[in-house]
């Protein structure tokens, strides 16, 4: 098309399928396009740096008229015109909260192309040292979290005096992605317009990062989705983002929602959420962050309960929000790795990894002849990359054997043991296999499961290269390369981790890195969890006149019985409690159903709030959503079906009320089936799974 892919959206390459969302662009594009002027302006750094004193510069020009004091507790976004060689550019400038407990979550915000304000002081207030981490760490963050993105260190505070220049001395002579410094007085502010000139020399230099062409057409779903954004939705089912996509002649919706979702414009992933695009990323963001607020009662509600979140519990957690809303913030810690279902529970339980115990479980994996310890060591030892690992290896672990900093799990033939867990002075994860009993294949089995899980590992934090040394007591470790090195050389001393000098025979039984890599057969290892929140439930409204209440409760009893085979959870309004808002409670449940029931009568018929309401708003959900009003025929009820009602199929299929039927049983029992294949189909156009018993 003679167009450079370098200058391509960089997340058409991390969709599910790369060449067809490339060739959705083109050919979307060749029906006009515009280029991008969208970016984002990260600020990270450790907390009370002054991160939001400088976000405050930046979006009004001034220092605060006070000294901010509060802390950020998870995000805080702007969005502004920032004018740049001779270009106007949408900045959006995130505030990220620099406490630890935040940063696993600051992955979801950190996409390709992103200018990052990397924010350092020589003095600041913050007094825990857990939370002092050097500017080498936020750096390898954003090199693991950001690739193709800017970064501008930036030292603060200079108003609290200057012992160094613009660079830590860490990074004094050291090789780095910085492309720019400055240095500012955000409470004074010194130095902000010299940082903007900076910014904006930088949005220029390196403008083919994120200036690539975007469709007309996506650009019109974009503003489209944002009107609705800032109009008060929170979310859009898929199905209504297709009709979005059909009027503005955007012809592939998946593709243009995972763009959409994978640049931070918007949360989406396929099978999660319901199927459904969250537009307010704030809306659903301050309520996960209220599970990791050191101040919030939800947080120490689950550390409490050892790390676990019951499905049960969640209306006291989210009171304000319904039930398919608190679905949505499950859907999401789940799907993000920030917490994982614990299979087969009832209620349905959620660990999350952040809020486990410190302490390890007091029955660990043994040791023996034949064990083998892996040391797997980067620059900096994120706590994401351990919490990530223990949702990836959950399933691995029927004991429930996980706390804080490790997992230990077992094979499903119980043939070996193993534990991954964080070893913080070494910037390492530890990985000890133990084998449970002896095998003609015994080696290979230990370099199969230590293959197995460095592949894990490496799929968990894409671009990291860590170096590997190995043990066979678990106290001297040696580097796995130079080992190959020695072996290869005929050396027969080596030096180990601790820098002693050691025999090359004592390592024989060690596999050399090359030959871990190269270890075939099974991966034993599973690479990722499936991101499942509690099992996925339609959800039927059941609507009816009150004076067709025993007919109602006849109902009720056949949809629990369906209930018992089929992932299904009705709604009447005998489930309000007392006290609530009786039009608002049903508004809820009908907007979160999937199918609405319509038990038409006479009463149905004379019902205003039946006939007018309830059945209007069903009908609506259908044609914007292509969600299923179904007409029970209850009692007769002449010319029902020339309503626009009537153009539905109803139950029984024949149209026949009840005193119709030979019996009341047939009549229901014809009901129930009617209802059962509806329920079938629905599932397998979702993709729900069959209910296990």
């Amino acid at each position: 098309h003679g167009v450079n892919l370098r200058a391509q959206p960089p997340e058409l390459a991390e969709a599910a399928d790369p060449t067809a969302a490339f060739r959705s662009y083109f050919e979307d594009l060749r029906r006009g396009a515009t280029r991008n002027t969208d970016l984002k302006l990260v600020l990270v750094g450790n907390g009370r740096v002054g991160k939001t004193t400088l976000k405050h510069c930046l979006v009004h020009g001034v220092p605060p008229p006070e000294p901010i004091r509060e802390r950020t507790h998870g995000i805080d976004a702007t969005t502004l015109g920032w004018p740049a060689g001779g270009e106007e550019f949408r900045v959006t400038i995130w505030d990220l909260a620099g406490q630890e407990i935040y940063h696993t979550m600051h992955r979801f915000l950190l996409h390709p192309r992103v200018v990052f304000l990397l924010l350092w002081a020589e003095e600041t207030e913050e007094t825990d040292p857990r939370e002092l981490h050097p500017v080498s760490y936020w750096l390898d963050l954003i090199g693991q979290l950001g690739s193709g993105s800017v970064t501008i260190l930036v030292k603060t505070q200079i108003d609290r005096g200057q012992k160094h220049g613009t660079r830590p001395p860490e990074l004094v002579g050291v090789e780095d992605p910085v492309v720019a410094e400055a240095a500012v007085s955000a409470a004074q502010g010194r130095g902000i317009g010299a940082l903007r000139e900076t910014i904006s020399e930088e949005i220029v230099r390196f403008r083919d990062r994120w200036g690539y062409l975007l469709p007309t057409s996506w650009l019109a779903v974009r503003a489209e989705v944002e009107r609705l954004r800032d109009s008060g939705h929170r979310e859009l089912p898929f199905a209504q983002f297709e009709q979005l996509c059909t009027v503005h002649d955007a012809r592939h919706p998946r593709i243009l929602a995972d763009y959409l979702g994978q640049s931070g414009f918007l949360f989406y992933r396929p099978g999660h959420f319901g199927d459904r695009l969250i537009l307010d990323q704030d809306w659903l963001l301050e309520r996960i962050y209220a599970v990791f607020d050191p101040r919030s009662q939800i947080r120490q509600r689950i550390l409490r309960a050892g790390g676990s979140l019951f499905a049960d519990d969640t209306a006291s957690v989210w009171p304000d929000h319904d039930p398919h809303e608190r679905q949505v913030f499950l859907g999401f810690l789940t799907g993000a790795e920030l917490a994982f279902h614990v299979e087969g529970s009832d209620p349905a339980e959620y660990v999350v990894p952040a809020l486990l115990p410190e302490a390890p479980p007091p029955f660990r994996p043994g040791t023996g002849s034949d064990d083998l310890w892996l040391e797997v060591r980067f620059g900096t030892l994120h706590r994401a990359l351990i919490e990530r690992l223990i949702v990836r290896l959950s399933g691995m672990s029927p004991h429930r054997r996980w706390w804080r900093d490790g997992i230990d799990i077992e094979a499903p033939d119980r043939s070996w043991q193993a534990s991954v867990e964080a070893w913080w002075e070494r910037n390492a994860l530890r990985v000890h296999i133990h084998p449970l009993r002896a095998s003609p294949g015994g080696a290979t089995t230990q370099r199969q499961v230590a293959a197995s899980l460095l592949r894990l590992i490496r799929s968990t934090l894409p671009g990291a290269e860590p170096v590997i040394a190995g043990s066979l007591d678990g106290v001297v470790y040696i580097d796995l390369e130079k080992l190959e090195q020695a072996r290869v050389a005929g050396n027969p001393r080596c030096v180990d981790r601790s820098g002693q000098v050691c025999d090359v025979a004592h390592f024989a039984a060690l596999p050399t890195r090359a030959e871990l890599e190269r270890a075939g057969g099974e991966n034993l290892i599973p690479e990722e969890r499936p991101m499942t929140a509690e099992p996925q439930k339609l959800r039927i409204f059941v609507s009816y006149a009150h004076e067709d209440k025993e007919l109602k409760k006849v109902l009720m009893k056949r949809l629990e019985g369906i209930a018992r085979s089929h992932p299904i959870e009705s709604w009447d309004d005998s489930k309000i409690l007392a006290g609530t808002l009786v039009h608002e409670e049903i508004l809820k449940g009908l907007n979160a159903a999937d199918i609405t029931l319509l038990l038409i009568s006479p009463d149905f018929v004379t019902s205003d709030y039946c006939w007018t309401q309830e059945m209007e708003i069903a009908l609506q959900q259908y044609e914007r959503e292509g969600k299923l009003p179904v007409p029970i025929i209850v009692r007769r009820t002449p010319e029902w079906h020339e309503a626009k009602i009537g153009q539905h199929l109803a139950l029984p299929k024949d149209g026949r009320w009840l005193t119709a039927w030979p019996s009341p049983d047939d009549f229901w029992g014809e009901v129930e089936e009617g209802l059962r294949d509806l329920i079938r189909d629905l599932m397998e156009k979702r993709g729900i799974p069959p209910k296990r018993y």
